[in-house]
This record gives structure tokens, C-alpha cells and sequence, in this order.
């Protein structure tokens, strides 16, 4: 079995959290974009879960929405 490689499995989901913004930034690229799940470095589970933590975030204008 392998060692986990999703920062979130190893230490817990309560790093991902919509009211604290600075949390989500590391997984934003530079135009305010969800990244992909390889660049995240996510789980499934995890990915799908910090998109809904970003989504609630831009909703109460913690953090902006992507620019094109």
C-alpha cells in the first residue's frame, strides 16, 4: 500500500475551510481559477470538496472570481 499523497488525507479537512480564505489560496492560480487535480496535488474526494469550500467563498466575496 502506498503512502498518501493528498495533503488533506494527512492533516484532516479542517485545513479546507471557506471562512478562512488564506486556506483556499494555495489551491488558486494566478487569475483566481480553481487549479486542476494533478497541480493541487488533491484526492478526488478532496478535490471535489475544495471547490465547494472556493464556491461558498466567492458566493460571500471572501475570494474573487476567475478573470478571463
Amino acid at each position: 500500500m502506498s503512502a498518501q499523497s493528498c495533503l488533506v488525507c494527512q492533516q484532516g479537512s479542517a485545513i479546507l475551510d471557506w471562512k478562512k480564505p488564506e486556506s483556499l489560496k494555495p489551491f488558486l492560480n494566478a487569475r483566481g481559477g480553481v487549479k486542476n487535480k494533478n497541480q493541487s496535488g488533491l484526492c478526488n474526494t478532496h478535490h471535489a470538496f475544495m471547490k465547494k469550500q472556493v464556491d461558498r467563498a466567492r458566493k460571500i466575496a471572501l475570494l474573487p472570481y476567475p478573470t478571463s
